[in-house]
């Protein structure tokens, strides 16, 4: 979870997206640009779709990104050591050195996250 404590750090917030918003056509398309990951690195314009706020603790990371975070999806485990779940990891002997696991350390009110979905 430091890794991605760490990025959401350098995150926008929705006060720097308000701003940035402000003064644009309140009619216009909102797409969600990123690399394609292609050699060229074609940037995609994906639609956005929905709108949602989670805490960070739905965010895990992830070998298979760019961004080394993913968005946990339904039913997705946290954790591959024996396949735990948040708030099962406690007896786990792989506990300090699994980046999923859910410590009594961490803060007790999680930073809050937007995501922007798109459908495509």
């Amino acid at each position: 979870m430091a890794t991605i404590q760490a990025k959401l750090a350098e995150a926008m917030t929705v006060a720097d997206l308000i701003a940035e918003l402000k003064y644009l056509d309140p009619d216009a398309a909102v797409v969600f640009g990123c690399d394609y990951g292609d050699h060229s690195h074609t940037e995609q314009a994906l639609q956005v779709q929905d709108v949602e706020q989670i805490d960070a603790r739905g965010l895990v990371e992830s070998a298979y990104s760019n961004s080394r975070m993913a968005v946990k999806r339904d039913g997705e485990e946290y954790c591959d050591c024996e396949e735990r779940s948040p708030g099962e990891c406690a007896d786990c002997p792989e506990l300090e050195s699994c980046p999923w696991a859910i410590r009594d350390d961490e803060d007790d009110e999680p930073q809050k996250v937007v995501v922007l979905r798109s459908s495509d």
